[in-house]
């Protein structure tokens, strides 16, 4: 494509349109980048994968949480119960905890995307195809 072809300045209305059409066409054809617009997320898919993910990392740190936990659980204590075997105690459950922030958290996250993506057009991404799907195209 030459340089005029691509001049966007003299062309208006329906013309454009079909101008860029033509032009997003050319460049699936060639292999070139594709750009497109992720306008929404789904709420609940996002929560999941974001609890799951959070959870994981619960069970990466977990026995991080237990080492440091543990020398202030073995300090004796004069009078009762030892302030110190809470850390234990969280965490063990440290991966539950940090999984279920992770999905109410990915659900508010997501669901003000989808807000603010509807007022100023959403994430812009560039897709190139592979090989075996250009070949299908």
């Amino acid at each position: 494509m030459s340089g005029s072809e691509l001049n966007l300045l003299g062309v208006a209305g329906g013309e454009k349109r079909d101008f860029l059409m033509q032009l997003v066409k050319s460049l699936h054809e060639r292999g070139g980048f594709l750009v497109q617009t992720i306008k929404s997320v789904g709420v609940l898919s996002v929560a999941k994968t974001m609890g799951a993910l959070y959870a994981a990392l619960g069970l990466l740190f977990l026995p991080f949480f237990l080492l440091i936990g543990l020398p202030g659980s073995m300090i004796p204590n004069q009078g009762g119960q030892n302030p110190f075997a809470g850390g234990m105690f969280f965490g063990l459950r440290a991966p539950v905890f940090y999984g279920v922030l992770g999905f109410i958290f990915g659900a508010l996250g997501a669901f003000l995307y989808n807000l603010i993506a509807k007022w100023l057009g959403g994430i812009e991404v560039q897709l190139q195809p592979t090989g075996a799907q250009s070949a299908i195209g």
